[in-house]
C-alpha cells in the first residue's frame, strides 16, 4: 500500500474527527461477555451514544473492511476491554473476583488522536 493511500485514509479520519465536540464519558460497571470469545468489559454509560456514532462513522466509510462482523448489525456496545480469557470458567472467575467493583470514573473527551 502506498503512502498516498494512507494519507487519504488519515485525511478522511481527520474530517470525521474535526466535527466532534467535547463530551462526557462515565465508566459504570464490569460485565462478562461471551460473544465471539470471553471478555471482561468496563461498560460506558454517559457518552455511549457519542462513541457509537463515531464508531459507525469510521466504519461506514474508509474503515468498513476492518469492522468486526459482530458490529455490522448496529449492535456495537461502547466499552473498554479489561480482560480476554481462554474459556468461560476463567472469565466467570475474574468477574466474581471483581464483583465488588463499584467505582464510577467520569471524564470529558475533548481531544481525539488519529
Amino acid at each position: 500500500m502506498s503512502l498516498k493511500f494512507f494519507t487519504k485514509k488519515i485525511y478522511l479520519l481527520f474530517e470525521i474527527l474535526k466535527e466532534v465536540k467535547p463530551f462526557k464519558i462515565s465508566i459504570c460497571e464490569l460485565e462478562g461477555v461471551d460473544n465471539y470469545g470471553y471478555y471482561l468489559f468496563l461498560n460506558i454509560d454517559d457518552g455511549k451514544n457519542n462513541i457509537r456514532e463515531l464508531h459507525y462513522k469510521f466504519h461506514k466509510g474508509i474503515l468498513y473492511p476492518y469492522q468486526s462482523e459482530w458490529t455490522k448489525d448496529g449492535s456495537f456496545v461502547p466499552h473498554i476491554t479489561v480482560g480476554r480469557f481462554e474459556n468461560k470458567a476463567d472469565m466467570t472467575t475474574a468477574l466474581n473476583e471483581t464483583i465488588d467493583f463499584k467505582d464510577i470514573y467520569s471524564t470529558i473527551v475533548d481531544i481525539l488522536y488519529c
